[in-house]
């Protein structure tokens, strides 16, 4: 699997398929508590300590604009409480010990580890309950073509780890297909009637924890032009335009000098208002799990 970001001229790699797996095993009900992680680049697949995320609290994430002025790009936004202090320390401590950080390769604009996990739909759908202030607005958005609703988060996420002397080079995130796991399935799949517009960061831990660090957005596509970061709040996050969006944000990590950055990577999709999942155009992968 790729890492889903280019260059300004180059175009977004597309997702491999994970070639080998674990011998099989019968799959068992996802609960809400757990995150399914299977890792690592395709390599083959792991399942790490239960992650715990509080149902029934009624969590609503706020929103706001991440800046004014000529250095914020439209479509942009800064959110908070999507996730609680204690969903934060547990989901970096969890993935800590599964063990399954990959480190930076020596060719690429990303020069953090990551560890690639699916999410159940179970908590996809807490996630995007909590992420409600977003829906009016993606779906009512004048960048929004005719036809198209926005319809929750990509199963594919990404946990990104950043010590001291990692950072993530000024680039553009590309689109991508959906990826989906069934409620009680042993398939990973990608749907085509699925794609992604914008990218959504969660972070783990706060700016206090770290220097450096912040996301820094730039204003027309150069990154030696006029900037505007974004410094990391426990359980907030940021969104923002990616791929053949009309919008889509240049944009980088800046290298952390001390302390270590988490933040998680999602993908917000988009279908047709007529979809219904019935599981046509998909590609589906064996993910024994």
């Amino acid at each position: 699997m790729s890492d889903d970001i280019h260059a300004p001229a180059a175009a977004a790699p597309c997702p491999e398929a994970p070639t080998t797996a674990a011998p099989p095993r019968k799959p068992r009900p996802l609960e809400i508590e757990e995150l399914l992680v299977i890792n690592a680049e395709g390599a083959h697949y792991a399942r790490c300590p239960t992650i715990r995320l509080q149902r029934g609290d009624g969590r609503v994430a706020t929103s706001r604009p991440a800046g004014s002025g000529s250095a914020c790009p439209p479509e942009t936004v800064v959110l908070d409480g999507v996730l609680s202090s204690e969903e934060c320390d547990n989901i970096r401590e969890s993935f800590e010990a599964a063990g399954e950080f990959k480190p930076p390769g020596s060719a690429t604009v990303r020069r953090n580890d990551v560890v690639v996990w699916i999410a159940p739909p179970s908590v996809l759908r807490l996630l995007w309950r909590r992420l409600a202030p977003l829906h009016q607005w993606l779906e009512q958005s004048e960048y929004t073509p005719p036809g198209l609703r926005p319809a929750g988060l990509s199963a594919r996420l990404r946990l990104y780890r950043y010590s001291p002397g990692q950072t993530f080079l000024p680039h553009y995130d590309g689109s991508q297909q959906g990826w989906l796991l069934p409620d009680q399935g042993s398939k990973l799949y990608e749907d085509e009637q699925l794609r992604s517009r914008y990218t959504i960061l969660f972070y783990l831990n706060s700016a206090e924890e770290f220097d450096g660090g912040s996301t820094t957005l730039f204003a027309g596509g150069d990154e030696h032009g006029e900037a505007l970061p974004v410094h990391p709040v426990r359980g907030g996050g940021l969104v923002f335009p990616h791929g053949d969006h009309p919008c889509s944000v240049f944009h980088s990590g800046a290298l952390v000098t001390r302390g270590v950055k988490y933040a998680i990577r999602g993908d917000i999709l988009f279908c047709e208002r007529d979809y219904m999942g019935d599981g046509t155009a998909m590609k589906y992968f064996t993910a024994y799990v």
